[in-house]
């Protein structure tokens, strides 16, 4: 059954590449010849889509509106649709592109002049000589808690 579709596929391909070359041969152009195309025009201008864009509600053009307006309950409502005819509202106009939540600058760093030595932080250089002296002090330790292990299971193994 896979022979049969290998076979198949095969002689599809062999037909399409023998047309493509025979339609060249007798027209002297390629079926698949796409150097002459080219994308379609598809750019707008104010006026065709005028009809489109949303009417302001009698804010500035190309301004979002909301609402802001207290309700019955005394809570503060933002909305798109105007509240009910009754109740006193802000109306609020919003240029899309600005950005209405403002910068907050950074505060400075306080440096201290004297900081706390946290676990295997180390002043200056790894290879000044405080340091190396230090390093050696702490590789020579771990390399007597490891010989110190390895002694008492070495004793526990004899008592066994």
């Amino acid at each position: 059954m896979n022979k049969l579709i290998i076979k198949v596929v095969f002689m599809v391909v062999f037909m399409v590449g023998l047309t493509s070359y025979m339609t060249y041969v007798q027209t002297g152009k390629s079926p698949f010849d796409f150097s002459n195309m080219s994308a379609p025009d598809i750019s707008l201008n104010a006026d065709s889509i005028k009809g489109l864009l949303p009417s302001g509600g009698g804010a500035e053009s190309g301004k979002d509106v909301f609402y802001k307006w207290v309700d019955d309950d005394g809570l503060t409502q933002y909305t798109q649709v105007p509240p009910p005819e009754h109740i006193k509202a802000e109306v609020i106009a919003l240029d899309p592109n600005m950005n209405v939540i403002q910068g907050v600058k950074p505060k400075a760093r306080v440096e201290t002049a004297k900081k706390k030595r946290q676990i295997g932080q180390m002043d200056g250089s790894v290879y000044s000589p405080g340091n190396m002296k230090r390093l050696m002090d702490d590789a020579k330790n771990v390399e007597k808690v490891l010989n110190d292990r390895a002694e008492q299971q070495k004793q526990m193994l004899d008592g066994l």
